[in-house]
């Protein structure tokens, strides 16, 4: 785990695939950039799931018998993808697709409000499973909230937040994840995260 951001607090926030999905209307996406831009006192790192396109995944994944691994990295090549399209369509332009890059980054930003967008796929790929602590499993048990806060746990985030479609109702991690609200390895990877909320931005 990185050392604790000296001035301003770290702050991950996943942007649930979900709210891309209407992307003709914009009103959930453009929900979450308003929720985001409130954020002006913290570092915010910002993650951007897989939406639809992994729900297709799944259903190519029985049709074709695709391996559990592989079709984990093409859910993460979309989540990659969303990344690239948000922030052609957002105000933050700024993207980081390197692990060293991105903790580099965390600490030296350590005085000015900042939002960046983190790309994971190489990350996952390459870096995550040689780095401390409980490492993601690469199958549907683990989804981007799951490799938002494996991301959170490492950087020591102060907090971790989801943007989803709809509302939690529950702060207990293991009744979200009866719930299917977040995936099945959400609850033992976002375990030692200081503060894990969650937000509604589909109106």
């Amino acid at each position: 785990m990185l050392e604790q951001h000296p001035i301003l607090p770290l702050h991950v926030i996943k942007i649930g695939g979900s709210l891309l999905a209407n992307a003709s209307e914009r009103s959930a996406i453009k929900n979450a950039e308003r929720w985001i831009a409130k954020q002006s006192n913290s570092t915010n790192i910002v993650i951007v799931g897989g939406g639809q396109a992994v729900d297709h995944l799944r259903r190519w994944q029985r049709q074709f018998s695709l391996s559990e691994i592989q079709a984990h990295l093409n859910a993460v090549q979309v989540m990659s993808l969303n990344t690239s399209r948000l922030a052609r369509s957002s105000c933050w332009s700024s993207v980081i697709s390197n692990w060293s890059v991105l903790t580099d980054f965390v600490q030296r930003e350590n005085a000015s409000p900042t939002t960046i967008m983190f790309d994971c796929l190489s990350f996952v790929r390459d870096a995550e499973p040689a780095l401390f602590g409980t490492a993601l499993v690469p199958d549907w048990s683990c989804t981007s909230d799951s490799i938002a806060a494996r991301i959170a746990q490492l950087l020591g985030a102060d907090k971790l937040t989801l943007l989803k479609s709809k509302t939690a109702g529950s702060s207990n991690l293991l009744t979200l994840q009866y719930a299917n609200y977040v995936d099945l390895s959400f609850p033992q990877m976002a375990a030692d995260i200081n503060s894990v909320t969650f937000v509604d931005c589909s109106s």
